[in-house]
């Protein structure tokens, strides 16, 4: 079998070095040395050279594919074939096994098959690749000096400082305005308004003092304009051309022709003011002093009475001399209160402490004699019988066969600006305080 590979021989490519040993071609790679022009191959007669040039220069020429320096096994005493810079494929790699150590996986770089090696690092096959993948797990820490050309430390990684530009974090009042940015994005049509809540933002306008535009075209976005004051202007705009001037308004003869509109003002326009104020909704609160109220007429109707449907309004009756026509109506409330003494004697009791009227009393007297009910405008306790004057005396007759009972009424009604208290006594004086018997005197009160 021939020694030695030509690369690509229909278009006269290069000729690798290879050892045919009848059963396949085995490359010579990382075992030949030498300076330029000259290859010494690595036998057991002739070892690896110990200079540090010569062994930078071995590890260039291990490899004729790929860049980089080889690592050394040392327990195997012998070179593991590792490359810096190869791509994965596609197809799982096939590892291979060094002297019993578990080796490196390779690649093709442009390929998906992959690679056989030999314990020496020969190719398996007539498959030349152009890269090696990395077993970065293979690769010795660097000592110093040793820097040579395709040495890399991956063990070793530079210190972290504070070089470089950094970005800077926002906080404070900074970092609060910028959250504040978008409160005032609002969603058009949907958004509401809520009263010292919803925020919003000062609307500049363009001061222009000619009434002309500062959009072009139509869907354009424009400034507010505002005159030489710093108001905004403004226009209605009813679909028509407007005058801006009165000096554009068409000229027309004025006449008298149509109907005017009076202007009123004086007592005639507070008086036209004046009339819905006594209009009240029904059943509306009344205030004395302020709400307004209108005089009331009546209808004259002494002969006949006009009735009316219930639910209907209608005129109240008066007399022909103009005094209202009334008609008393029970209610089963609202009526006059009640007072009782079954022994009403020289004792002054109060029948109310406050101011009231009196509308009616019935009194009666089981003595054989006369007996005197007095009342008075003051409390009992402001009372002394005898002394106080009363402002009513009312006789009640004795009867020696039987008992006298008087009931006493008025429909306007007796006032009494203090208090109402009563009393009774055996004489008629002011000054007297004869007492009556146990019961004799009966009276009833009728009073508000």
């Amino acid at each position: 079998m021939a020694d030695n590979v030509v690369l690509d021989p229909g278009a006269g490519g290069a000729t690798i070095a290879t050892d045919d040993d009848g059963i396949a071609q085995h490359q010579y790679v990382k075992v030949e040395f030498g300076g330029d022009g000259t290859f010494t191959k690595v036998t057991t007669a002739a070892g690896l050279p110990t200079d540090p040039l010569d062994r930078a220069a071995r590890d260039l020429g291990k490899v004729d594919i790929a860049m980089g320096q080889v690592a050394h096994d040392a327990a195997a005493a012998a070179i593991d074939p590792v490359l810096i810079g190869g791509y994965a494929s596609a197809t799982a790699p096939t590892n291979v096994s060094a002297n019993g150590d578990a080796v490196q996986q390779w690649h093709l770089l442009n390929g998906a098959q992959c690679v056989n090696v030999t314990a020496a690092g020969a190719l398996i096959g007539g498959d030349a690749p152009n890269g090696l993948d990395v077993d970065v797990t293979r690769l010795p820490a660097l000592a110093a000096g040793t820097n040579n050309i395709g040495d890399v430390d991956v063990l070793t990684l530079p210190a972290v400082t504070n070089a470089g530009a950094f970005a800077v974090q926002e906080d404070g009042a900074a970092l609060t305005a910028l959250q504040l940015l978008d409160d005032t994005v609002a969603t058009l049509g949907t958004t509401t308004y809520t009263e010292a809540t919803t925020k919003g933002q000062i609307i500049g306008a363009v001061r222009r003092d000619a009434d002309t535009t500062l959009v072009n075209t139509t869907n354009e976005v424009g400034p507010l304009q505002m005159d030489a004051n710093g108001r905004l202007k403004v226009e209605a705009f009813s679909g028509e051309t407007l005058p801006v001037s009165l000096a554009s308004v068409p000229s027309h003869a004025v006449t008298n022709a149509g109907t005017f509109a009076t202007q009123v003002d004086g007592a005639a326009l507070t008086a036209l003011q004046l009339i819905d104020n006594p209009v009240i909704v029904d059943d509306a609160a009344f205030t004395p002093a302020t709400s307004s109220v209108m005089m009331a007429g009546f209808e004259a109707d002494e002969g006949s009475t006009d009735s009316v449907d219930e639910g209907d309004a209608g005129a109240a009756r008066m007399t022909l001399d103009r005094k209202q026509i009334v008609t008393n109506q029970p209610h089963t409330t609202g009526g006059l209160s009640i007072f009782r003494s079954l022994d009403l004697d020289e004792t002054e009791e109060d029948v109310k402490t406050a101011a009231g009227m009196v509308y009616g009393m019935w009194v009666t007297n089981l003595a054989t004699s006369t007996r005197y009910v007095k009342f008075y405008n003051a409390t009992a306790a402001n009372v002394t019988v005898g002394t106080t004057t009363p402002v009513i005396t009312i006789p009640i007759p004795g009867n020696s066969t039987d008992d006298v009972t008087g009931l006493f009424s008025s429909t306007m009604g007796i006032e009494f600006g203090t208090a109402i208290s009563v009393a009774a006594t055996t004489g008629l004086a002011d000054n007297d305080t004869g007492a009556p018997g146990a019961n004799e005197v009966v009276l009833n009160v009728f009073y508000k």
